[in-house]
């Protein structure tokens, strides 16, 4: 999966962008006590998204900011079914603007997030799985923006045309770079940065020490690429096989389709995940596998497809010599029809 090609920047009026810009490197310098651009907190973002002894930040390798990652949303379940993975947290990290003023903007699964974080509510109520215009804000922002419980907000994205009017139902503090920030359902992250709910920016993945004793194991791991080799085994063992390849997510969404001419086996690299595989045969198909590709690894795939050489002789009781005879070969049992062919030959009643 080509990350950098899934991502769509969608133009915004260049007014918002602007605000949003200025207001990023006013606050990164009064959060961090002055003289710190935003490059600055980008060059510490685990700690800024929250990683700590026990809790590792996944985000895309090769995005330069928490704002640009971008990660399948189904892979947050994969990395909490790895060997010593306490619970994971799905999250989006985006910039917005709010009367003309920049603001850090979370959209989070409202049941994991707050396991992640030590919080206290200062006024109002937590969030709830069923809210969903709801949202928590940062005691040092709502303070300065002069926020009260029950207040509408509109909220403008700055990577889409999106705006939402939001309500605020909680103020809290956590004494760390959170208190500057709105938190949301993670709908709302995800229609703000990429109108789509398939993806994240970001997974934080809380992990049993005494089972992983270093957070560097899971982190290579998922950042890694593993070689995959599919063999079609077919009927007679043939290695001179013409076959389609698929490859999927594990949500059913192709990857890749790979046309193999006269031969038997493929191979790919792929990021760490959860795929499906199967190969078809002039329209017989293999069981789709499912598995989660972690080390480089072989997958046999089975097609029933079996091919027979048949030879056909023509009698016909004309007196006349015929040609051009079509052929149709069909199952008996389905009444699937496999091919016609037309004979190249002259056939008399001596044949």
């Amino acid at each position: 999966m080509n990350l950098r090609s899934i991502f769509l920047y969608n133009i915004v009026p260049k007014k918002r962008m602007f605000i949003a810009f200025i207001g990023f490197l006013i606050s990164s310098t009064i959060i961090t006590g002055g003289g710190i651009l935003l490059t600055s907190i980008v060059e510490s973002t685990t700690s800024y998204l929250g990683e700590s002894e026990d809790i590792l930040v996944i985000s895309n390798p090769t995005a330069s900011t928490p704002y640009t990652s971008i990660l399948p949303l189904e892979l947050a379940e994969t990395i909490k079914s790895i060997y010593g993975v306490i619970d994971v947290s799905p999250e989006v990290m985006t910039a917005a603007v709010h009367k003309n003023k920049a603001v850090y903007f979370r959209g989070v699964d409202i049941t994991k997030f707050w396991e992640f974080t030590e919080v206290a509510y200062v006024e109002g109520t937590p969030l709830s799985e069923n809210d969903t215009y709801d949202i928590s804000v940062g005691i040092n922002y709502a303070e300065r923006n002069n926020l009260e419980i029950g207040e509408l907000m509109t909220v403008f994205s700055t990577r889409t045309a999106a705006a939402v009017e939001l309500r605020v139902k909680s103020i809290f503090v956590t004494n760390t770079l959170l208190d500057d920030e709105i938190i949301a359902p993670l709908w709302i992250g995800q229609f703000f940065s990429f109108e789509t709910y398939n993806y994240i920016t970001h997974i934080r993945v809380k992990i049993d020490l005494d089972l992983i004793p270093s957070k560097e194991t899971i982190k290579e791991l998922v950042n890694s690429k593993y070689g995959l080799t599919t063999i079609i085994d077919a009927p007679g063992g043939s290695t001179e096989l013409n076959a389609t390849i698929y490859v999927r997510t594990g949500k059913g969404d192709t990857v890749y389709d790979k046309i193999i001419i006269n031969d038997y086996l493929a191979t790919f690299s792929l990021p760490f995940g959860e795929y499906e595989i199967q190969a078809e045969i002039d329209g017989v198909y293999s069981d789709p596998v499912k598995f989660i590709l972690d080390n480089n690894t072989t997958k046999v795939l089975f097609v029933n497809y079996i091919e027979r050489e048949i030879q056909f002789h023509v009698i016909t009781d004309h007196s006349e010599p015929i040609e051009n005879v079509k052929v149709t070969v069909s199952s008996n049992e389905e009444g699937e029809r496999y091919f016609e062919v037309n004979t190249r030959r002259m056939y008399t009643n001596q044949d």
